[in-house]
């Protein structure tokens, strides 16, 4: 872990661009050709507030919000997959990108990827970590310090209460993926956009989401397709893990490296499931020499 100090500062000007009804935040810093940053479920672009400034001396750099996170809106809709993939897709159609280049986490992975093998003549490079890159065909393929956990998430009423009721995604499971610990500005700034309970459903449907036993059926169908583009295409690829990580430990990092072409990884020591907060100046010193290695 880098000795340089981790900022809880976001300083950043926010913009919005209206998709579907809903205004969607995002920042862009910088000029030249789009890097895109995809945060994935209980985060918001505040996730990549160390890694911009690594990028946004030679890359335009645009973090958006997911749908119903961080400061876009949150709409009555029913956050399944499917649904934020309609607003992403708008989003990023929107904005006219040619030789792209995504970086992905969690669940933004879920929805980049899919993106990303749809556009692939203007995608020059994917950097991806702690992300779907494979579904999970049983229980024993799922963290087993997190198995018990997302059992209750994935049953009805208790996953509800849990979630929606007791706040447990945020103040339990987002900490514990982080092995330095958030500072209380940092809590703060994640905690803030699920302050009231009408904005917790978002954070319940995600793991409902997870293609866990092959449920739900759409959606482990939606990754199983990107995988096998995964493993055919040649745009450069860049992935991030840590020991012992949740989604992506060192066996899942071997097979991508394996099965995906043009892919370079990368250990970068202990971390958890939110490896842009355990290791924000590794992550965006790697990303520059990578990205002008591509460019």
């Amino acid at each position: 872990m880098s000795d340089k100090p981790i900022s809880s500062d976001y300083p950043f000007e926010s913009k919005f661009k209206e998709i579907d009804g809903a205004r969607m935040h995002y920042i862009d810093e910088g000029e030249g050709d789009p890097i895109v940053f995809l945060h994935g479920n209980s985060t918001w672009s505040y996730t990549w507030r160390n890694i911009i400034p690594y990028l946004s001396g030679k890359a335009r750099c645009i973090a958006v919000d997911l749908v119903g996170h961080g400061k876009s809106d949150k709409p009555d809709i029913d956050y399944r997959y499917v649904t934020h993939y309609k607003y992403l897709e708008g989003f990023l159609d929107s904005l006219g990108l040619k030789n792209y280049t995504l970086v992905l986490h969690d669940w933004g992975g879920g929805l980049g990827f899919n993106y990303a093998m749809h556009h692939q003549d203007e995608l020059k490079g994917i950097a991806f970590m702690e992300t779907f890159v494979r579904t999970f065909d049983s229980w024993d393929d799922w963290p087993p310090d997190l198995v018990e956990g997302f059992k209750q998430f994935r049953t009805k009423d208790v996953g509800w209460d849990l979630i929606v009721e007791q706040n447990v995604f945020m103040e339990q499971i987002l900490p514990y993926g982080v092995k330095r610990g958030l500072t209380e500005a940092e809590m703060e700034a994640y905690l803030a956009p699920h302050r009231d309970k009408k904005d917790r459903k978002q954070l319940w449907v995600w793991p409902q989401e997870l293609p866990i036993e092959g449920e739900p059926a759409d959606t482990a169908e939606i990754i199983r397709n990107y995988v096998e583009q995964l493993k055919k295409s040649p745009v450069p690829k860049l992935l991030f893990y840590v020991e012992p990580g949740a989604i992506v430990p060192e066996p899942t990092a071997i097979m991508c490296e394996k099965n995906f072409p043009n892919l370079e990884k990368v250990f970068l020591g202990e971390g958890g499931h939110y490896v842009s907060e355990d290791h924000p100046h590794e992550i965006g010193e790697k990303l520059s020499n990578w990205y002008d290695q591509i460019s």
